[in-house]
């Protein structure tokens, strides 16, 4: 992220379990939606740079494949959606129920 000058970067696919706000010794900050059922599979974060982070209003973790982050920048109240939704191979039941 640093090395392209990038302040918030979506990521899917984390396969960590849970959710939450995580600080990074670089100064990052995760935020994270992920499977509560213990399984390594799936999962999205937005990782912010700390001068993304400071003016974060909300953030809500929608699902284990959509994390929502609001924030207050320079001009307007930015909202920021990272998705991971189900590949080609899924079941029609998982695609049905993406959201």
């Amino acid at each position: 992220m640093d090395r392209y000058r990038m302040d918030v970067n979506g990521i899917s696919e984390t396969r960590w379990t849970g959710s939450g706000m995580m600080k990074e010794r670089s100064g990052h900050t995760v935020l994270y939606s992920r499977r509560k059922d213990n399984q390594h599979a799936e999962g999205v974060a937005i990782i912010m740079s700390r001068k993304a982070a400071k003016p974060l209003l909300e953030w809500k973790p929608l699902s284990d494949r959509v994390i929502m982050a609001r924030i207050n920048s320079k001009y307007t109240k930015l909202t920021v959606i990272t998705c991971y939704p189900s590949i080609e191979g899924a079941e029609e039941a998982m695609k049905d129920t993406f959201l």
